[in-house]
């Protein structure tokens, strides 16, 4: 498993740092999977519509929350909350 983090200034677009990170790995590992963690997931529409103009292989995106609930696993004693009903504790 390969982790990369980069600091960007606050002009350069968010896609062409993602491109370049993806072009990266992709040299290093060709058909491995990518995964993106995303703050929400009307975020991943745009990062996705951004990235395929290009081309987009094997690249998927998890928000935090969703990486969370994949490391716990299934061991809540209750349901999992609703995007809706997490969002109301965080506002």
């Amino acid at each position: 498993m390969d982790s990369r983090v980069e600091i960007v200034d606050s002009t350069d677009r968010i896609d062409v740092v993602l491109r370049r990170l993806i072009k990266g790995l992709r040299e290093e590992h060709a058909f491995e999977k990518i995964t993106i963690v995303i703050p929400s997931n009307q975020s991943s529409f745009y990062f996705r519509r951004a990235l395929a103009q290009k081309g987009l292989f094997n690249v998927d995106f998890k928000r935090l929350e969703d990486v969370a609930e994949t490391l716990g696993g299934s061991d809540f004693s209750q349901p999992l909350l609703h995007d809706l009903q997490a969002s109301e504790f965080v506002y």
